[in-house]
């Protein structure tokens, strides 16, 4: 914002009317960006309330160290047999490797992108089906 006319010597006091002009614009402009700033503020936690009516429970991070010990406690029909848990906390070991070797910025589930979710099937797709496996081998014999 500019400054116009005289600046005072202390801002206490009154300046000439280009001043004064000038500082009634800047206030103008200083509280419209503490207005909106408060909205977006409140924009957020309109947003949390909502999800929280539609959950019926608080938004809770799940960091991805904690991702494993939190997926052994959800409410499931029947008993995971002792092989399909090692299974599974094995997939959620290798997902949260690739998760910090490919986008080590990411420290919480919801920080995932739809993106990185498709990076992650993708290793997943090239490690279980290398492209050499995948083509068959041509016969050199002749016979």
């Amino acid at each position: 914002m500019k400054i116009c006319g005289s600046i005072p010597a202390s801002l206490k006091e009154t300046g000439d009317v280009a001043f004064e002009q000038s500082r009634m614009k800047a206030q103008l402009q200083l509280d419209a960006f503490k207005q909106d700033a408060h909205s977006r503020k409140t924009a957020a936690h309109h947003l949390q309330e909502l999800y929280e009516i539609k959950a019926g429970e608080t938004i809770a991070e799940i960091s991805l160290p904690e991702l494993a010990a939190r997926w052994e406690f959800l409410p499931i029909k029947r008993k995971w047999k002792p092989a399909q848990v090692k299974v599974q906390k094995a997939n959620i070991e290798q997902f949260r490797s690739f998760m910090s070797e490919k986008y080590p910025q990411v420290k919480e589930l919801s920080q995932v992108t739809r993106k990185m979710a498709l990076a992650w099937l993708k290793n997943l797709s090239e490690k279980r089906c290398p492209a050499k496996a995948a083509i068959p081998a041509r016969s050199t014999t002749v016979g």
